[in-house]
């Protein structure tokens, strides 16, 4: 959805903050975020711990045994179902976001709030979220600000790809993944040691020929910067 009607201005006295006027779609974007911050994770079988005590708190909050769960990385923890239930569900949010709101108004909502007008990643905070949501055909029609990246940059820096809930090593998160140039199964090596990569409870394997032998760096649930070693 595009807003003819959304006008904007840079407010200097707040370092070049972007003020919108006629904005359509802002409210609906603040609450479908909101609503998913607060979303119950209990409803999906999912938690979140960083200590033993909320590690036994959220097993006991779900009804599930420490063995009827798996670890997929910031310290969410879940049954594979719920965690896949969870994904679906901040999909489709994203899906309503597409579809129901303006991307020149989430740019500018997401400027705002990444201090973009200041920073040292210029607009890249707020322009990724554009490409992540809406698409990077629609991302290259924003109107952007404190550009620090061209989309050729953007795409060179990143080739992201979203792929959440990597783990290995009984839960660990891997910040680098390797695909066998043998069967494309993934790897990661921690320690001088090689160790299979897991999403859930399966052996994590590559859906391409082209990735066999690659390495990617993982962050944030998304492969990027793929490489020969």
């Amino acid at each position: 959805m595009r807003n003819e009607q959304l006008k904007h201005y840079r407010d200097w006295d707040r370092d070049g903050a972007i003020r919108m006027e006629n904005e359509q779609t802002l409210k609906l974007y603040h609450q479908l975020n909101e609503e998913a911050y607060h979303v119950n994770l209990a409803d999906f079988e999912c938690f979140s711990a960083y200590d033993r005590k909320q590690l036994d708190d959220g097993l006991k909050r779900i009804s599930k045994t420490i063995d009827q769960v798996y670890k997929y990385g910031g310290g969410l923890f879940g049954t594979h179902d719920g965690f896949t239930r969870c994904l679906d569900y901040l999909e489709k949010k994203n899906e309503r976001i597409k579809n129901e709101c303006d991307p020149q108004e989430v740019y500018f909502d997401e400027f705002n709030n990444h201090e973009c007008m200041f920073n040292y990643d210029g607009d890249t905070p707020a322009i990724d979220i554009i490409i992540e949501i809406f698409g990077v055909d629609v991302a290259k029609t924003i109107k952007r600000y404190n550009t620090l990246y061209t989309f050729e940059q953007l795409a060179k820096r990143e080739d992201w790809e979203h792929v959440a809930g990597l783990t290995y090593n009984g839960g660990q998160t891997p910040d680098h993944v390797w695909f066998s140039n043998v069967d494309g199964k993934a790897y990661t090596s921690a320690d001088c040691t090689l160790y299979p990569v897991y999403l859930c409870d399966k052996q994590y394997q590559s859906d391409s020929k082209i990735k066999w032998g690659m390495t990617a760096l993982y962050k944030n649930s998304r492969l990027y910067k793929w490489h020969k070693e």
